[in-house]
């Protein structure tokens, strides 16, 4: 899943962010956590999965865990499901039986997701750079006069560069939101 959500801050201005969760639960426990600032107001949440994006809504998010009453619930539900007869398959669970894996703490989770970004994002920047000097060395080698298609090949790459610095810059920025929201969740860890 994926969470998409906008804030607004006095200082900081509106900022939108993202980030990949897993569960449900933790994803909106998550976005309660980092909303739960006095300045901060949460303009918009969204959860995208493989049904598509759902819009959450705001006031849902009043610094409440999530994570209890959706443990509650499915506990309702699955006492609400038929029960299986012995011998017969088809037991209707929410949860498996097995031992639940030990959680990091959520922010932990976050900033391992974070790290992974970063190094995913400084991969890409590393490719466009590395694309961006062969384009220069072709337009340098269009620049040959005696080149038959010289003109269309001058400006073939010279649209390409210029959309390729484009790229490598929105990548910049990116990169740095990733690592201004790396720091800050750095800053959140150390206070508890």
């Amino acid at each position: 899943m994926i969470f998409l959500f906008t804030v607004s801050h006095p200082q900081k201005g509106i900022n939108s962010f993202s980030f990949r969760q897993y569960s449900l639960e933790a994803g909106l426990d998550f976005i309660n956590y980092l909303c739960i600032e006095p300045d901060d107001q949460l303009l918009s949440a969204h959860v995208i999965d493989e049904d598509g994006a759902t819009s959450l809504p705001v006031a849902a998010f009043d610094g409440q865990s999530f994570s209890q009453p959706i443990h509650e619930l499915a506990q309702v539900w699955q006492a609400l499901l038929p029960k299986a007869k012995s011998g017969k398959r088809g037991i209707h669970r929410l949860y498996p039986k097995a031992a639940p894996l030990p959680r990091l703490p959520l922010a932990q989770e976050s900033i391992d997701q974070l790290i992974e970004q970063l190094q995913s994002s400084q991969t890409r920047m590393d490719q466009q750079s590395q694309w961006l000097n062969q384009l220069d060395e072709f337009h340098q080698w269009a620049m040959i006069e005696s080149l038959p298609s010289r003109a269309g090949l001058l400006v073939c790459y010279a649209h390409q560069i210029a959309s390729l610095k484009e790229q490598i810059r929105q990548s910049r920025v990116y990169h740095a939101q990733l690592t201004y929201r790396l720091d800050d969740l750095l800053g959140l860890e150390h206070r508890y």
